[in-house]
């Protein structure tokens, strides 16, 4: 009778799971959706960073303004704040695919170097 409840009890689980009422459904959704925040906001920095090496690679001086403005910074043009929000961002998305995916990493460390990549499209680095 005790494993029967048991039995029964996992199947309530699973059901939850499988409709998305139940705990870990909800954690998951969470989960994914704080990783594709990060990932936006890499992907938003990273775009940035671009923009403004290419545009400091031509020396246009007025390009540069017209960049950095576009982007809303304040202050003399550099590549320094850029870089640091950018990687601010990677580590931002680095802890949110460790959150995510960090039980499997602890006990198969060989899986590190390919988390990301195995990730949906969406999420994946």
């Amino acid at each position: 009778a005790q494993v029967h409840h048991v039995l029964g009890k996992d199947l309530e689980v699973n059901d939850a799971c499988l409709d998305g009422s139940g705990d870990h459904s909800k954690e998951r959704d969470a989960a994914v959706q704080k990783l594709r925040h990060a990932r936006e906001q890499h992907q938003n920095a990273q775009s940035a960073l671009d923009m403004l090496s290419l545009a400091m690679k031509t020396g246009n001086q007025h390009m540069i303004k017209i960049v950095w403005q576009g982007l809303g910074l304040q202050g003399v043009p550099t590549l320094k704040k850029i870089r640091v929000d950018a990687r601010k961002t990677l580590n931002d998305l680095t802890s949110q695919i460790f959150q995510l995916t960090g039980e499997i990493q602890c006990h198969f460390p060989e899986v590190i170097p390919f988390v990301g990549h195995v990730l949906p499209p969406d999420l994946g680095l």
